[in-house]
């Protein structure tokens, strides 16, 4: 019993295993996160790179994300209008990136397991030379707050340079996240001094962590009174008057270069690092254009100072190795970074300006540029910034200068009153050229009031008048403003008008014949309108009054500026026979005009006439009592232009077959069939009649002859029938197509006589195929009647001689192409489905022979070229903008060689010109593009292995075999 347990529980485990969906086991994408950044700056010629340490997951191979750098205009705010600019992992910024900025965008790849995009963006791209005012506003980044002193420069954090004494012991890098500072990808750039702390929260130094300050700066030296911890734990005391007057800081500590005076030389001659190798000097000097190591700004106007003020530093490396700088942002001045490291002897040429937002004071500050091997290269700024003086705010002003008149439209002139007290104003004009509405107002205090100003009555066009508003308060003239006025109307332009005009005067619909059945295909004039105004078009109008010979329908009553629509006319059936004429008329009734179009159409009377093949009939002579003669069939044809109804034709010796009404109605072309034979029965004699064929309106007449005999008679000659010539080639091989004769003429004792022939025509030499002129004979096998013996042992054979012409090959004219289904200068809409045919010349020719042309559709073209590779030659499409097409139709000449059609480099085409106007309904239109046929297999994106479920469903199939085995055996 346990036994069975484990086996249904193991069998349980497969079978869940084998049933669970792949995607359990596929691993989960990993989505980016975290923050992406820029290196480098939107200067023109610069190289600009991914920041991906903030990036999460860590450590992202390169095939693990893609790279793509887009330009984004300014006024871009939702990324709408992108343009894609790189792919590579870096993009070097170019002139056409100036007043961009630089977006990038990293997106995971699937396949390597990452989705999700992260973005970043760079300022606005900037030319080298502007590039210095934006890093001087770059590099401000903590605000000056009200507690600190304007006249003590601060110290940053990564100007304190790391000597070869310190190769053990660092300072601790404190976190933003601890030290109450905003966390950004950059250091802070300023620090307060020591006297400007405060006893708020986070002024106390813990565990050797500096007291945080209030503008979220870090402080790298303690405060007045405090020790100084580092991370070995060796206690520092520092004593203030160490700081205090000219001699704070004039002792080199720990191999921290004394710091100098104001006034004391700053070539960079003393600022020599001590170093432990004698081998290698790390120094460094800055120079002034003046050679005096002081850059003088002179005197400014406060809150003006970043805009373009700035004078040049050099810094040249003059020790024996390579200097790597580090950054500088002095308080009350910006200056730009030495980014690239300084070879020997080597100088970097650098501007410095004042910062923007200092107060207004003299400054005297001193600047270094300190190098991560301890070199350092200082120079003085001064500068003396003035405050501003503030303009004085008049008690009334207009938010306009100046009136310009150019059309006689309104114009809004707003007056505020920034006086205390309430103002009464009145408006006057010196030259009454405007009217200003209203005339007086009173405007409170600190509010404002608009007028409206507009051109008087009665100005001259195109003349300039000038004139000047003034604004008086009524209580203090001296307080006024006073507006100039300018004002030029234009010319006056007449109200658009339409003009409707057609593109033809006369519509010509040809000639049909008298009984005609269908009247001729309906045709149309074209109006447009050539004129500004959209025109309302009235119904078509007849001379006579109503339509008569004619029907007429106007496509569209309201006719567009710059549109067009159809005059569409039909000849009306039933007309009997004679010429007619019909002018009809349009009203354009917006511009009162008229446009007629006049209808022509002729109506032939018809012409009847029939014909009858065979014109004879001869039939075999027979002996009295005779059995049935075997019939012979005769064909009517109409060759007349009119319909004609055929009389059942009678005989009085012979009988003709019966035939349906139906049938005895044929169109012109069309022919009818009839048998006729001897009626039995007849007696000795030769009968002879002709029998009439009659519509009423035409007949035509078959002559037949038998002749009865009485008795035994003895042929004594077969007469041989005439030669038969003129057939055309191609005829076919048979005694009716060859036009044989079913009876010839023999002579015997009782007198002439007709008997039958049949006609060996399998065995001549006549071939069908043959295109050559050729002349053969036909043989043929004599039947005597019946009482006619051959006691003469005469050849019961006839021979004839038949002679067909050669072949005149069926040639074709490029003019009898034609496309068929589509209108000529037809309108459409844009949801119109266009379909047509396109028809060449001879290619109903389907009994071809050896010199016989056609012309094949090739190709059709309305926009795009599309090619047919086989019948039907038909094809549908659709336009999704307005406006005039051709369609164009090619055909290739094609000759018949006797085997095959052989097409020739002759080519000819056909053009059908069509109008697409803009659909009135807006609906979803039909995809008229024949979708591609797809056979691949969807793709899921699940890259999960199958062959493990598999297997596993395989061995949980084995497991329950082998329980079911086990069972039977037990």
């Amino acid at each position: 019993m346990r036994e069975k347990k484990i086996t249904a529980l193991i069998m349980s485990i497969f079978m869940v295993l084998s049933l669970l969906p792949s995607t359990v086991f596929a691993a989960a994408a990993v989505k980016l996160d975290g923050q992406l950044k820029i290196n480098g700056k939107a200067v023109v010629g610069t190289t600009l790179s991914a920041e991906l340490k903030d990036v999460k997951p860590e450590g992202l191979a390169d095939g693990s994300i893609s790279y793509k750098w887009s330009r984004k205009a300014v006024d871009d705010t939702e990324n709408a209008q992108l343009q894609e600019i790189g792919k590579e992992k870096t993009y070097v910024v170019t002139e056409a990136d100036l007043g961009c900025k630089i977006v990038l965008t990293v997106t995971g790849t699937e396949d390597k397991g990452y989705t999700g995009s992260l973005n970043a963006e760079t300022a606005d791209a900037v030319a080298p030379a502007e590039s210095q005012d934006q890093a001087a506003q770059d590099t401000q980044v903590v605000p000056e707050t009200e507690e600190q002193d304007a006249s003590v420069p601060e110290v940053p954090a990564e100007e304190v340079p790391e000597t070869s004494t310190q190769t053990e012991e660092e300072y601790e890098e404190i976190p933003a996240e601890e030290s109450g500072m905003e966390q950004t990808d950059e250091l802070p750039e300023e620090v307060l001094e020591p006297e400007e702390q405060t006893g708020e929260a986070g002024s106390e130094s813990v565990e050797g962590i500096p007291a945080a300050q209030e503008d979220g700066t870090t402080e790298l030296y303690p405060a007045e009174g405090e020790d100084q911890f580092y991370e070995d734990d060796s206690l520092t005391p520092v004593d203030p008057s160490e700081m205090e007057d000219d001699e704070a800081g004039s002792e080199e500590v720990d191999g921290i270069p004394p710091a100098q005076e104001d006034n004391q030389d700053q070539s960079g001659e003393e600022n020599q690092e001590v170093i432990d190798d004698p081998e290698s000097v790390y120094l460094a000097e800055a120079l002034t254009p003046d050679g005096t190591g002081v850059l003088d700004f002179g005197t400014l106007p406060a809150g003006e100072t970043a805009d373009g003020t700035s004078l040049n530093v050099t810094v040249r490396n003059t020790g024996t190795e390579t200097l790597h700088f580090l950054g500088n942002s002095p308080e009350r001045f910006a200056v730009q970074d030495i980014v690239d490291p300084l070879e020997p002897g080597a100088e970097v040429t650098l501007w410095v300006a004042p910062r923007q937002g200092t107060a207004a004071g003299n400054y005297e500050d001193v600047i270094t540029y300190i190098s991560e091997e301890g070199a350092q290269a200082s120079f003085t700024a001064r500068m003396i910034l003035t405050e501003a003086e503030n303009p004085e705010v008049p008690a009334l002003a207009a938010d306009q200068e100046l009136l310009e008149f150019t059309a006689d439209e309104a114009q809004i002139l707003t007056l505020t009153n920034n006086s205390s007290e309430d103002i009464s104003l009145t408006a006057s004009t010196a030259e009454g050229t405007v009217i200003v509405d209203p005339s007086t107002v009173v405007i409170p205090a600190g509010e404002n009031y608009q007028f409206q100003i507009v051109p008087a009555d009665g100005l001259e066009a195109e003349k300039e008048y000038q004139d000047n508003i003034t604004f008086t308060d009524e209580a203090n003239a001296e307080n006024a403003v006073t507006i100039p006025v300018t004002v030029v109307l234009p010319a006056e332009v007449p109200d658009p008008i339409s003009d409707v005009t057609s593109d033809k005067d006369s519509l010509d619909f040809g000639t049909e014949t008298e009984g005609y059945q269908e009247a001729p295909a309906e045709d149309y004039a074209v109006l447009t309108n050539n004129g500004k105004a959209d025109a309302e078009l009235s119904d078509p109008v007849s001379e006579n009054g109503e339509a008569k010979y004619f029907d007429v329908l106007l496509a569209d009553s309201i006719l567009p500026a710059g549109g067009a629509t159809h005059l569409i006319i039909r000849p009306k059936t039933g007309l009997a026979a004679g010429n007619y004429k019909e002018s009809f008329m349009v009203t354009d009734l917006t511009a009162g005009k008229d446009i007629t179009i006049t209808a022509v159409f002729s109506v032939s009377a018809a012409s009847h006439s029939l014909s009858v093949a065979p014109a004879s009939l001869e039939f075999a002579a027979a002996k009295k009592g005779y059995s049935q003669i075997e019939a012979q069939q005769i064909t009517v044809t109409n060759n007349g232009t009119a319909a004609e109804t055929l009389s059942q034709p009678v005989g009085s010796a012979f009988e003709i077959s019966q035939a349906d009404t139906a049938v005895l109605t044929i169109q012109p072309g069309e022919s009818v069939s009839f048998t006729v034979r001897p009626k039995t029965g007849l007696d000795i004699g030769t009968y002879q009649e002709t029998i009439q064929i009659s519509s009423g309106a035409a007949n035509v007449g078959v002559d037949a002859v038998f002749q009865v005999i009485k008795g035994t008679a003895t042929v004594t000659k077969i007469q041989t029938p005439e030669n038969i010539t003129g057939l055309a080639n191609g005829t076919k091989k048979d005694a009716k197509s060859l036009r044989l004769p079913s009876v010839v003429v023999i002579e015997t004792t009782s007198g002439n006589m007709k008997a039958a022939v049949t006609w060996d025509v399998k065995s001549c030499a006549y071939d069908p195929s043959n295109t050559e002129k050729q002349t053969f004979s036909v043989s043929g096998t004599v039947k005597l009647p019946e009482g006619v013996d051959n006691n003469n042992k005469l050849p019961l054979s006839v021979k004839v001689k038949v002679s067909v012409k050669a072949y005149a090959p069926r040639t074709v004219s490029a003019a009898d192409n034609k496309i068929t289904g589509i209108e000529y200068n037809g309108n459409y809409t844009t949801q119109s489905k266009i379909s047509f045919t396109a028809v060449g010349a001879g290619m109903d020719n389907t009994s071809p022979r050896k010199g016989d042309t056609r012309y094949l559709p090739l190709n059709w073209t309305v926009i795009n070229t599309n090619t047919w590779s086989s019948a039907p030659y038909t094809a549908s499409f659709g336009m999704a903008q307005s406006g005039d097409y051709t369609l164009k139709v090619t055909f290739q000449l094609q000759k018949f060689d006797g085997t095959a059609w052989k097409s020739i480099e002759d080519y000819a085409s056909c053009k059908v010109p069509f109008h697409v106007s803009k659909a009135s309904v807006t609906g979803p239109g039909q995809n008229l593009t024949p979708a591609a046929d797809r056979r691949n297999a969807v793709r899921t994106g699940d890259s999960t292995p199958v062959l493990p479920f598999v297997i596993i469903l395989v061995v949980a199939a084995v497991a329950i075999g082998g329980v079911i085995i086990y069972k039977k055996k037990k």
